[in-house]
This record gives C-alpha cells, sequence and structure tokens, in this order.
C-alpha cells in the first residue's frame, strides 16, 4: 500500500519522508558540546559569562542586597551562582532554627519579689541578675521592657474592664462583648512616661510614671520576668519601688516635685469620689489633669451611683 492510499485509509495526513530530509535537528551530540563550551567560559571568567543567564529570584535578591542585609548576605561569595546562592540560604534558615530552639538560658529558682516604698508617679524598679548580662542579654531585656510599656500606655492594664474574666468560667466561645462603653463610671487607664533601661554589672533599673494605670500593670510584669528568667536571662531579685544606696537616683526639682504631688492628689481624690468617700489630698475646683492629649478636671470624675 502506498503512501497516499494508507493516508487515505487511516484519514490522516503523513508527511513525505524527504521533505525533512535536509533539516538540520539538533542532536544529543550537539546540545552536549554547547554545555561543555558554556562550562568551559563559565570557569575561565570565574564563574561570570554573558551567555550564563540568572534565574528571576537571584536578579531579585541582587536588586534588594543594597537594601536588604538577608539578601546581600546570601549573595556574598556566590557570583550569582544560584547552587550556591541556595546553600547559603539553606545555612541561613539553619542558623535561625538553632536560634529559636535553642535550649533554656535562663534559671529555674523563682524570682525573688520585694515590695518597697511605691510612688506611682515616680515608681523605681530594680533587677539584680546572677551575673552580669551580655549585651545581646540587655538588648532582649530591654525591648521585653519596653513591650510591656507599650501595652500600659495604650491602656492594656485596665481592670475596670476585664468583661472576658469576670463573666467567662470555662467556655469563652461566643461570648458576647460589650464593645459599647461597659462601665460609664471608669476612668481610662494609661502609662505615662518610663525612662531607658540602665545597667551596672549584675544589676539595672528603670523609672516609670504609671499615669491611671492599674496596679493590674505590676502584676503583669511580674508574671512576664518570671517566665524571661527561666527561658533567657536569670533575674535573681526584683525590686519594685524604693532606692539603693549604692546606686542613687537623679533628684526631682521643686517644680517636678509640686506637680507630681498634685497629681498624685488628683488621682486619690478620683479614686476617693468613685468609692463614695473622700480625698486626704488638698484638690481644687477647677484643677486639671492632663493624660495623653486629653486634659480632665475634678468636675469630670463621675460621682459614685
Amino acid at each position: 500500500m502506498d503512501r497516499l492510499s494508507l493516508q487515505s485509509s487511516l484519514g490522516i495526513v503523513i508527511p513525505h519522508p524527504c521533505r525533512y530530509r535536509n533539516t538540520s535537528l539538533p542532536n544529543s551530540r550537539h546540545q552536549g558540546f554547547r554545555v561543555h563550551e558554556r562550562n568551559t567560559r563559565l570557569k575561565a571568567s570565574g564563574g561570570e559569562s554573558s551567555d550564563f543567564k540568572k534565574p528571576f529570584w537571584v536578579r531579585d535578591l541582587e536588586q534588594d542586597a543594597p537594601y536588604d542585609e538577608d539578601a546581600a548576605r546570601v549573595l556574598k561569595g556566590t557570583n550569582g551562582d544560584p547552587k550556591k546562592v541556595r546553600e547559603n540560604i539553606r545555612r541561613e534558615q539553619r542558623t535561625k532554627l538553632e536560634d529559636i530552639f535553642q535550649g533554656r538560658t535562663g534559671e529555674s529558682v523563682p524570682v525573688r519579689v520585694y515590695f518597697r516604698e511605691v510612688d506611682p508617679f515616680d515608681l523605681w524598679v530594680w533587677f539584680e541578675f546572677y551575673s552580669p548580662p551580655s549585651e545581646s542579654d540587655k538588648e532582649l531585656f530591654s525591648e521585653t521592657l519596653r513591650s510591656w510599656f507599650v501595652v500600659g500606655k495604650l491602656g492594656g492594664y485596665n481592670s475596670s474592664n476585664l468583661q472576658v474574666a469576670r463573666n467567662c468560667e470555662d467556655d469563652i466561645s461566643y461570648f458576647e462583648y460589650d464593645f459599647e462603653d461597659p462601665d460609664e463610671n471608669k476612668l481610662e487607664s494609661f502609662f505615662h512616661e518610663m525612662s531607658d533601661v540602665e545597667f551596672q554589672e549584675d544589676c539595672a533599673r528603670f523609672r516609670l510614671d504609671m499615669g491611671t494605670a492599674d496596679e493590674m500593670a505590676l502584676d503583669c510584669l511580674i508574671n512576664m520576668l518570671s517566665s524571661f528568667s527561666e527561658e533567657y536571662l536569670g533575674i535573681k531579685k526584683l525590686f519594685i519601688g524604693g532606692e539603693n544606696q549604692d546606686w542613687e537616683v537623679p533628684k526631682q526639682i521643686d517644680g517636678e516635685q509640686d506637680q507630681l504631688k498634685g497629681l498624685m492628689d488628683f488621682a486619690a481624690y478620683a479614686k476617693a469620689r468613685q468609692a463614695g468617700g473622700s480625698s486626704d489630698g488638698d484638690v481644687k475646683t477647677g484643677q486639671k489633669l492632663k493624660i495623653g492629649d486629653n486634659t480632665y478636671t475634678v468636675e469630670d470624675i463621675p460621682p459614685p451611683s
């Protein structure tokens, strides 16, 4: 059967065998020669060649390298070779995982907590470590305390709005949270300011103005530092308030002392008025208290219901 008969019987088009007789088709030998030639040029140029095309993700890393330390680190010493870049990426990943899952470096002994004279508007918090902290320990400890302060700065330590804790026993599924004002008589609760953490050998300290925040902030601080001491940096003693004779605190000028006294009198009056009693502080009608961007007067404090 000739080609045309077979083509008509099968219903397909069979190309003429001579049509591609003179066509130059690539073969494995030709491809192998091109690969060998490219590798030779790469070795001669130290890994760089005009014919060498980098993957798009390598080019993206090279563009980000001037601004991204991680990208620059994985590209270092690779000359854009994707294989070497992948090896560096895997090495970086292993290093970070080891840092994350490193063993505990703290102390299993509980932190001993002592309360001394507490002035919420001029509160000094003192720490004694088991050994002098390293620079990385200092940075981690300071950032932990700043995180605690940010929560207070945003009003997180407010015991007058603990709806979930007070209304749920075991299961909080489908709890109906009252996002309106749950307590019209409650005061806002904000930290005012916190100093930088200071270190001296195996001790540290910082100053805090608690503002109108509740004492529950100190409970949260103690709970947080207990875990921090066990996991990272061992804290031997924690002192709330007071002063240390061997590490004097900066003295407040008279104007600042008068202002602090006025704020303390105002806070005492507020708590007494909410409780239905009287205040020992000398608070005058129209006295103002500035909290953040808001200014309050004595008359703004709601009477007890």
